[in-house]
């Protein structure tokens, strides 16, 4: 569109006709116009993973006997004889409770999980008797053993017309091996959504292409959707043509596609330009939804009811082509979606959310709350995750999306949150105790690709980076974990706690030798011009502590204030801090500190570190850095 002022034409500014939906306002719209879940009967080996469609109750009791719970010998309780007469039938397990009988100062052998024979009201375990001459056994007790013991009673673990599973309960492996146990081998379940997934766009070509012509790219969408469909208990429905941008392509696929399918999924053609046809499509062909949503990534994204030839209806779901917008707003809106019409109630189809703490600064943005990318490490001091960013967020950028593991939800607003600052995150991945270092080190120097670097892309300003990061070694000294004898846990968590400054750049594990030691530092500070080094262990007493004696070798000037701070603040947990012979000096421009290796220690000293290190840092480089050293 254009207009003419003055007799100059200037262009106006597209304008959506959608208004821009708060995401919570978007989720109401889906959850309120899902179709409605189908139920099916499985059979048991094909019921995982599925949810359970109404309440199972038990037709019998379990255990359907009393069962002995040890190796042993059943007695009667009521004999007081040491001496007991073993019966000639044993009770093992599978065979008939009637098999056996135990008559006055008589025993009868019986294995874990075996019936109970007549008569018979306590087990003595195996440990607790020897055998005589004669076919007899002597009790090793003092008092002969009370009534019951050792005994599981019949129904004691579930009794008849009790209910074992409730409807909504999705079955997982100990469910399925419940269900067995009480004979249910065809189970009733809501059927799996079956979700189509189709890819828009004329600069598309299949993922398998191995030569790109020119002006085209692969789609990586429609495979990242068909996994992460299958990661939410559903199975993609691949409709294998890419559809062109031409309105007759996109209004036919929607409406064909639609036909088979409880979800369809799509991605491109929902944008402003004069190509973007899927809104206007779905406006011909069924009820919108919604057509914007107030978030970052994936403001684009649009809803839609299409009614389907049996008289049921398709959820369609349009995401943008950028990879990360389509795979963020997958997590936010699809898998809910998919969840719910798999028999989960709203709130259980939701991922999970939680509060964690961030290891760096964040800038924020002023129009709309952003869903960014990280993962979560569990700190084990402050007893909370901390999130690391997977750096550059472009929505094209799929590399921020690998191994990230929450969505960390930003408020909409100016400025930026500091390192420390306690977030709500929505999980999307696997959390664990901790990540690898590999994982750690990924995602730091994507953090740090945030930051200014020596080239500039027009679509990232460098205003839009995060603070001065400095480059760091971390050099561990064990003789053990040299050799591979023991996890090299206090090098990893030194990263951890220093990343809100710096980036790992080198880390190594040397043993406890002087010479290996002051080699790698003057290396270290010579070759690779590290602006700090941190050593952890060998700052002990002990003959082969030689961090300190290494250190002192190869600095020309010491830091001893850095050395007297983490003494005051070690002695403040321990007197033994001041067995620490720990020393802090500079080579160059770089700075050495040592550590202890306890992780423990490795913390407290990390709490007086953090606060001095970036104006320590700025002086040691000198004011305008001419010496190369290596400021990322």
């Amino acid at each position: 569109m254009a207009d003419v002022h003055q007799g100059v034409t200037v262009p106006v500014p597209a304008k959506s006709k959608y208004p821009m939906l708060e995401v919570a306002e978007c989720l109401a719209r889906i959850r309120d116009n899902l179709p409605k879940p189908r139920v099916e009967s499985r059979p048991l080996r094909k019921a995982r993973g599925l949810v359970l469609a109404r309440n199972v109750s038990a037709s019998e009791d379990m255990p359907p006997f009393p069962a002995s719970i040890m190796d042993g010998y059943a007695v009667r309780s009521a004999d007081k004889l040491a001496e007991r007469t073993i019966v000639s039938v044993a009770m093992r397990a599978g065979v008939s409770p009637d098999a056996g009988n135990v008559g006055p100062g008589e025993a009868a052998y019986v294995t874990t999980g075996a019936p109970i024979p007549k008569g018979a009201d306590a087990v003595v375990k195996v440990e607790d008797v020897v055998t005589t001459h004669g076919g007899k056994i002597r009790l090793l007790l003092e008092n002969s053993p009370a009534k019951g013991v050792h005994i599981r009673p019949k129904g004691c673990d579930v009794t008849a017309g009790d209910v074992v599973l409730r409807e909504g309960m999705v079955l997982g492996s100990a469910e399925i091996g419940l269900l067995a146990s009480v004979g249910c081998t065809h189970i009733p379940v809501f059927s799996p959504a079956r979700v189509g997934v189709v890819s828009t766009g004329d600069e598309l070509v299949p993922a398998c292409t191995e030569t790109l012509p020119p002006g085209k790219i692969r789609d990586s969408n429609g495979a990242l959707l068909e996994a992460a469909v299958a990661d939410v208990g559903a199975e993609a429905i691949i409709f294998p043509s890419i559809v062109k941008d031409d309105v007759e392509s996109v209004a036919a696929s929607l409406r064909d596609m639609s036909a088979s399918c409880d979800i369809l999924i799509t991605t491109g053609g929902v944008s402003m330009g004069d190509r973007d046809l899927v809104k206007p499509c779905l406006e011909d062909i069924g009820t919108m939804l919604f057509g914007r949503m107030c978030m970052k990534p994936g403001k684009p994204t649009t809803a839609a009811i299409v009614s389907r030839p049996d008289g049921n209806a398709c959820l369609v779901l349009a995401l943008p082509g950028n990879p990360v917008s389509c795979a963020v707003t997958f997590q936010l809106l699809v898998a809910p979606a998919i969840r719910a019409l798999g028999g989960r109630s709203w709130d259980d189809a939701q991922a999970p959310q939680m509060h964690v703490r961030l290891a760096q600064e964040l800038k924020l943005d002023p129009e709309r709350p952003e869903y960014h990318r990280a993962i979560l490490v569990y700190d084990d001091v402050q007893q909370t995750f901390l999130a690391f960013s997977t750096g550059v967020q472009r929505s094209s950028r799929l590399l921020s999306m690998r191994e990230a593991n929450a969505l960390l939800m930003l408020p909409k607003q100016a400025g930026s949150l500091a390192p420390g600052s306690i977030v709500r995150a929505m999980i999307i991945g696997r959390l664990g105790a901790t990540a690898s270092a590999d994982a750690l080190g990924r995602a730091r120097d994507a953090a740090a690709s945030t930051r200014p670097a020596s080239h500039h892309c027009g679509c990232h300003d460098a205003k839009t980076t995060t603070s001065h990061h400095w480059s760091l070694g971390i050099l561990t000294v064990s003789d053990r974990c040299s050799r591979g004898e023991a996890e090299d846990q206090s090098g990893p968590r030194i990263g951890e706690l220093l990343a809100p400054v710096c980036d790992i750049a080198q880390t190594s594990i040397v043993a406890d030798d002087q010479s290996t030691i002051q080699s790698t530092l003057v290396n270290w500070c010579d070759s690779l011009k590290l602006a700090l080094i941190v050593t952890t262990g060998g700052t002990g007493m002990s003959p082969r502590d030689v961090t300190p004696e290494a250190t002192r070798a190869v600095i020309e000037r010491e830091a001893p204030g850095l050395a007297h701070a983490m003494m005051d603040r070690g002695l403040g947990a321990t007197k033994m801090a001041a067995l620490s012979r720990s020393v802090c000096g500079i080579r160059g421009r770089t700075l050495i500190v040592n550590l202890p290796g306890s992780k423990k220690a490795v913390a407290e000293c990390a709490e007086v570190l953090l606060p001095l290190l970036p104006h320590a840092l700025r002086l040691i480089s000198g004011a305008n850095d001419e010496t190369g050293h290596r400021a990322v």
